[in-house]
């Protein structure tokens, strides 16, 4: 199983971070890789810009923590048993971390471009929800793989 794990500082108090993007079904509101998402109870299905589907389950969500966890049950990427979580902490400092981790097997011929693949999806998001809380006067930090 692979693990990919990243996380990001924003410019922003937890409770609100979360407010903007602890909705499940609200993950095209803020990643800049789908073009729409649907839901059905506690299913999205996202759709990339490529037009193609994605089906994603909600499998835990616990707003006193400020995380959800998600299975992705379809998808046209190669991978197979994927799950996820989502998180925000707070940093104590009106800033929080917001972390993003997956484990997932690799089902096709290129494991290393699928990983990848992942982790690019994952920065971009990382990297939107900085840029839109960003303070113009002060560059911030790129995101970073976790250990």
């Amino acid at each position: 199983m692979t693990h990919v794990e990243m996380s990001t500082a924003i410019r922003a108090d937890a409770d609100s971070l979360w407010h903007e993007i602890g909705a499940f079904e609200r993950v095209g509101d803020w990643h800049p890789w789908l073009e729409r998402v649907e839901t059905e109870g506690r299913r999205r299905i996202p759709y990339d810009k490529e037009g193609r589907r994605h089906i994603e389950t909600l499998q835990e969500s616990n707003v006193h923590e400020r995380r959800y966890r998600y299975t992705i049950d379809a998808s046209p990427m190669p991978i197979r048993n994927h799950s996820a979580e989502l998180r925000v902490d707070d940093n104590r400092d009106g800033t929080s971390t917001v972390r993003w981790s997956a484990d997932f097997d690799v089902d096709g011929p290129d494991p290393s471009s699928t990983v990848a693949t992942v982790e690019q999806f994952m920065r971009a998001g990382l990297d939107n929800l900085r840029q839109r809380h960003a303070d113009d006067a002060t560059p911030p930090a790129a995101s970073q793989p976790s250990s």
